[in-house]
C-alpha cells in the first residue's frame, strides 16, 4: 500500500509539473501595418494564427492605420510608448529619424538566432542601408519595388498615336499632348504632374531635389554642395515649361484640390497615365480592360537602387518579445503557407493559385495590404493574369541596379529648425507646389514670393544644416 501511494503521489507530482507546460498560453504578439484593413483579414489571421501557435508558440494581432490617419497616427504610436512587436516602415516613412530617435530597438545581437534564413538570403547591401549611428534597427524587405520611376500608360493608344515606346520625359510629354489633343474624352490625360517636374528636373539638368517639397537639391553625384531647388536656373526653366503644358491640357487647372486616387481614374478611363514604380503596372493592367494593353515604361534616366529601405519592418522599443517577433517574421518571409495567409487571404475563399503557383485573387480581400515589409523574393507571387512581360522587365531592372550612395539618407531637421521648417513648409505649400504643378497664376511672381519667403525663413541656416547632415551622413558608410 505505501507502494501505491508512494507511486501515485508521484504521479499526481510529475502531472503537476508537467500541467503548466502542457496548458502554457501562447505568446501574443502584436502588429501594425499601414493600410486599410482587408475584408475578410479576420478568417485569414484565424487560420494564420492556429499555424503559429502549433509551430512557433505565438499568436499574432494585426492593427491597421489608414492612410488618412498615417500623418498623425504613425508619429503617435511610435512617440507614445505603446507596447507591441512589429511595425511597418520605410525610408519615405521617416525611418532614419525614427530609429535616431530611439523608437526602434537596435536588432544586431538578435538577428542571427532568430533569423538565420533571413541572414542568410539577404546580401550585406541590405543591412547597410538599414543600418544608422552604427545599429541595425530593421529587416529589410528584397522584394520591395525598384527605386525607379516609370509611367502605365495605354498600349491602344500608343498604338493608335504611332508611339512604339516611351524612355524619356519627351516621349511622355508627346503621349500626353496626343491624348489631349486626339482623345477628348479622358478628362485628365495626367493627373497629378508634380512627379512629371521631378522627373524633367532629372532628366533634363541631372538637379534632384530632397526634403520637404523637394526644396533642396544637388547635381548629377556632387551630393555635398547643395542648394536651394528654387534658387536655381533650371528651376525657373522648368516650372515655366510646367506652366506651358497646363495650357495645353495636359491636366487640370485644378489639380490641387483633386483627390481621387489615380488607379481608379485610370480604370474608368478617365486619365491615361501613372507615373509610379513598377508595382503599379501589376494592380492597374488587372484593374483595366484587356484591350487596353497597359504597358509600363522605365524612364531611363531615372536614378534606381535596390529599394532595401523602401519596406522594411521594425521592432519597437516597447517590445517586450522581440526574440519571437523575428522568428515569426522569419516564417513569414520564407514559408508560404504564412505568408499566403497574412497576404492573399484564405485560399478557395479569397484566392486561388494556378499550375504555376500564380495567384488570383476570388474575393474583395485586398492582397498584399500593408504587407509590403514582410515579402521576399521567395514567398511573394506573380499574379494569374499579370503583363507577359511582367518578370522580365522587373528582372531587367534587378539586374542593373545602380550605386546609389544616399540609399537611408532622411534629412532632419526636426532638432533646432522646427519652426523654421514649418515656415517653409507653409511658403512651399503656397508657391512651390502651385509651381511644380504648372498652376501657379503668376510663374515669375510666385518664384520670386518663394524666394522671398525662403530668405525670411532662414533657408541660408536650414540649407548649412542639410549640408552638414548629408556630409556626415556620406562620411559614415
Amino acid at each position: 500500500m505505501k507502494k501505491l501511494i508512494s507511486l501515485v503521489l508521484a504521479l499526481a507530482l510529475i502531472f503537476a509539473l508537467a500541467a503548466p507546460a502542457a496548458m502554457a498560453a501562447p505568446t501574443e504578439l502584436i502588429m501594425y501595418l499601414i493600410s486599410d484593413r482587408p475584408v475578410g483579414f479576420d478568417d485569414a489571421l484565424a487560420e494564420f494564427n492556429k499555424l503559429a501557435e502549433e509551430e512557433l508558440g505565438v499568436t499574432l494581432t494585426v492593427n491597421f492605420i489608414t492612410w488618412g490617419e498615417f500623418d498623425t497616427s504613425y508619429p503617435l504610436l511610435l512617440a507614445s510608448g505603446e507596447v507591441f512587436d512589429l511595425v511597418y516602415c520605410a525610408g519615405w516613412a521617416g525611418y532614419t529619424d525614427y530609429a535616431l530617435k530611439g523608437s526602434f530597438m537596435p536588432l544586431e545581437d538578435l538577428l542571427a538566432e532568430n533569423m538565420p534564413a533571413t541572414m542568410a538570403a539577404l546580401p550585406q547591401q541590405a543591412w547597410d542601408d538599414v543600418t544608422v549611428d552604427g545599429h541595425i534597427y530593421a529587416v529589410p524587405s528584397n522584394a520591395a519595388a525598384p527605386q525607379t520611376t516609370g509611367c502605365d500608360v495605354r498600349g491602344d493608344l500608343m498604338d493608335a498615336y504611332g508611339m512604339e515606346s516611351i524612355g524619356s520625359v519627351d516621349d511622355l510629354v508627346a503621349y500626353l499632348t496626343n491624348v489631349a489633343e486626339k482623345n477628348p474624352e479622358i478628362t485628365y490625360p495626367l493627373t497629378y504632374p508634380a512627379t512629371l517636374y521631378d522627373i524633367m528636373l532629372s532628366e533634363k539638368y541631372d538637379i534632384h531635389t530632397f526634403g520637404t517639397n523637394g526644396i533642396f537639391a544637388y547635381r548629377g553625384k556632387d551630393y555635398e554642395n547643395l542648394f536651394m531647388t528654387y534658387d536655381c536656373d533650371e528651376f525657373k526653366e522648368v516650372v515655366h515649361t510646367m506652366a506651358e503644358l497646363t495650357e495645353k491640357g495636359l491636366w487640370s487647372r485644378s489639380v490641387l484640390s483633386i483627390t481621387d486616387d489615380e488607379q481608379v481614374l485610370f480604370s474608368q478611363g478617365a486619365t491615361a497615365c501613372r507615373i509610379h514604380n513598377i508595382d503599379s503596372w501589376l494592380s492597374i493592367y488587372q484593374a483595366c480592360p484587356a484591350e487596353w494593353d497597359v504597358r509600363w515604361y522605365r524612364l531611363a534616366s531615372d536614378p534606381h537602387s535596390p529599394g532595401y529601405l523602401q519596406d522594411v519592418m521594425c521592432v519597437p522599443y516597447t517590445s517586450k518579445h522581440p526574440a519571437e517577433a523575428l522568428k515569426l517574421l522569419d516564417a513569414i518571409r520564407t514559408d508560404s503557407r504564412y505568408y499566403d495567409k497574412l497576404v492573399y487571404g484564405v485560399e478557395g475563399k479569397d484566392y486561388t493559385l494556378d499550375e504555376n503557383g500564380y495567384v488570383e485573387m476570388i474575393s474583395d480581400f485586398d492582397s498584399e495590404a500593408g504587407t509590403w515589409g514582410m515579402a521576399t523574393l521567395d514567398v511573394k507571387r506573380l499574379y494569374n493574369g499579370a503583363p507577359a512581360t511582367y518578370a522580365a522587365v522587373l528582372q531587367e531592372i534587378i539586374d542593373n541596379y545602380g550605386d546609389y550612395p544616399l540609399s537611408g539618407f532622411n534629412l532632419d531637421l526636426t532638432s533646432g529648425f522646427s519652426s523654421e521648417q514649418a515656415m517653409i513648409a507653409n511658403a512651399a505649400s503656397e508657391y512651390l507646389v502651385p509651381l511644380k504643378s504648372g498652376v501657379a497664376s503668376d510663374v515669375d511672381a510666385a518664384i520670386a514670393q518663394m524666394q522671398k519667403q525662403g530668405e525670411l525663413c532662414g533657408d541660408d541656416a536650414m540649407l548649412e544644416e542639410a549640408t552638414n547632415q548629408m556630409k556626415a551622413f556620406l562620411a559614415a558608410k
